[in-house]
């Protein structure tokens, strides 16, 4: 299998392995075998950003609390928040971590796929979601 180096933001890339995971159980060897090559590349890549997608346990217990004292009330949630205002900016602050992540440029080689490998029961939104990995 021949390797391509595609460049595409973060984000980018997480919306092709998102299309790639929709398209996943699709027929075909040479199609899974380039899927399967192709996911643990851009998984492996983006690995970093699950580090940085993950709350803390300290914000996942906080956020749970409000959920059960405030609900949808932005008033309680707001009065919530001020009570644990440094949990409420490390969270604001990974979080803007994580859209400058997105937003940077990442390099990843990958398998390309050639129209005749395509599976002819695709759809639009499974071929939408790898358009990038195909060869022209």
């Amino acid at each position: 299998m021949a390797l391509t180096n595609i460049t595409l933001t973060a984000q980018g890339w997480v919306d092709v392995l998102n299309g790639l995971y929709q398209s996943q159980e699709l027929k075909g060897l040479k199609f899974a075998k380039k899927c399967l090559s192709n996911i643990q590349a851009i998984e492996k890549e983006l690995r970093p950003l699950d580090n940085i997608m993950r709350p803390s346990p300290e914000f996942l217990a906080f956020a749970e609390r409000i959920r059960t004292e405030a609900g949808n009330d932005p008033v309680k949630v707001k009065e919530l928040e001020a009570t644990e205002p440094l949990l409420v900016e490390e969270r604001k602050e990974q979080l803007a971590t994580l859209q400058v992540m997105l937003a940077s440029e990442k390099t990843i080689e990958v398998n390309l796929f050639n129209s005749n490998e395509l599976p002819t029961d695709m759809n639009t939104i499974q071929l939408k979601g790898i358009h990038v990995l195909i060869n022209n």
